[in-house]
């Protein structure tokens, strides 16, 4: 008498296509935003890590320091310690690590010139030293940097107050970790 029917009608097939529709619609925000989360949070730990890797390099340099110089000239260019650029005297330290009280060492933190966001450190090491010479980027997203010393005369700085602004745009928010840190020159 009745046809017993297989499949299902074409009402059916398209309420299962509206279901999958929002279902796909909501996990596509979920994942977007989950996206944009993780790229906002990477970039709030990028700044916090370079702007810490960058005080830390600058505060170990410091504290092994003789005195700051006020200029110094590498390869043909002349650098001036001021509240743009560090110039650090060290002994210099033979195979073994230790010093060579006769020789002396430089370190230059400065801004690139091409680059104005890049923290450079130059290592400047004499004939006898074991550094090795090297210029290095230690931050390539640095908006502000000033150095500030506890006496106008380079020979009597024995304190550096060291400011660093560090700062990344993601997902249209500008990231930005600031911090100031205070170190004595021990070996002066």
């Amino acid at each position: 008498m009745f046809k017993k029917r297989c499949g299902a009608t074409l009402l059916e097939g398209m309420i299962v296509i509206a279901i999958l529709a929002v279902i796909f619609t909501i996990l596509s925000v979920i994942f977007v935003g989950q996206g944009t989360f993780f790229q906002r949070e990477n970039a709030r730990l990028d700044t916090a890590l370079d702007n810490t890797r960058a005080l830390n390099d600058i505060l170990m340099q410091s504290r092994e320091a003789l005195m700051v110089t006020s200029t110094l000239s590498i390869d043909s260019v002349l650098y001036a310690s001021g509240p743009q650029q560090l110039i650090l005297k060290l002994y210099s330290l033979n195979a073994g690590g230790d010093f060579i009280t006769s020789s002396f060492d430089y370190v230059v933190y400065y801004l690139d010139a091409v680059y104005p966001n890049k923290l450079m450190k130059k290592v400047a090491p004499a004939l006898a030293s074991s550094r090795t010479a090297v210029t290095k980027s230690l931050d390539n997203n640095v908006s502000a940097l000033n150095f500030s010393y506890n006496s106008p005369d380079f020979n009597q700085v024995n304190q550096i107050t060291v400011y660093l602004e560090t700062a990344k745009m993601a997902a249209g928010t500008n990231f930005v970790t600031s911090s100031t840190v205070r170190t004595m020159l021990r070996n002066r």
